[in-house]
């Protein structure tokens, strides 16, 4: 079993990555969320996830373990696989994701395409435990307060005229630039700005 890998990039694309170690490429498929955190690195440790199966042996690459994780809780899921799992973790930020599952949101879960509303609920049923164990009700209380604002600022978004993805990504991606502490006019304003 391969934990990591660490040598220089010989192509990224969204969809996968070619790492060469010693002349010898290993062709990974990769999240959008890993590619985004990938380019511009010659070098570079991808952390693994192998599927052997009688007629194919496919590696699936992250950049951080904690997404890595996430994956494998995902795909331990009946109805998601490899494939599923990496459109989920491409489609949502991984930390949106966990607190997504975590809070309940059917339907940010609903929203990934591939997901409908039974396995969305299962993902909830099944990973809610899971994960909560790893959370205090602290960081539980915090969770749901950002998960409140950030619903607010893409119902705000569509209010104004933009579609429910394009305001999606646009506020996932503010929040991933703002501090912890931030509140619903900053992140709209930070939002506004990547449509």
């Amino acid at each position: 079993m391969i934990a990591y890998i660490f040598g220089e990039v010989a192509e990224l694309n969204p969809t996968s990555i070619i790492i060469d170690i010693n002349g010898l490429g290993y062709l990974a498929q990769i999240s959008l969320h890993s590619y985004e955190k990938l380019q511009g690195n010659k070098k570079v440790k991808l952390y693994i996830h192998e599927v052997i199966r009688e007629d194919e042996h496919t590696i699936y690459g992250f950049s951080e373990q904690t997404e890595r994780e996430l994956f494998r809780q995902l795909i331990s899921v009946q109805g998601i696989g490899p494939n599923i799992a990496r459109v989920m973790l491409s489609t949502i930020l991984p930390q949106f994701l966990a607190d997504a599952i975590l809070t309940g949101n059917l339907n940010l879960l609903k929203g990934v395409k591939g997901i409908g509303p039974k396995t969305a609920q299962r993902l909830i049923t099944e990973l809610q435990d899971k994960m909560g164990k790893a959370t205090t009700q602290g960081q539980l209380a915090s969770i749901q307060s950002k998960t409140g604002i950030i619903d607010e600022a893409i119902t705000a978004m569509i209010g104004l005229g933009v579609s429910k993805i394009i305001a999606d990504k646009a506020v996932q991606k503010a929040v991933s630039e703002l501090p912890i502490s931030h509140n619903l006019e900053e992140l709209l304003k930070l939002a506004l700005k990547y449509i």
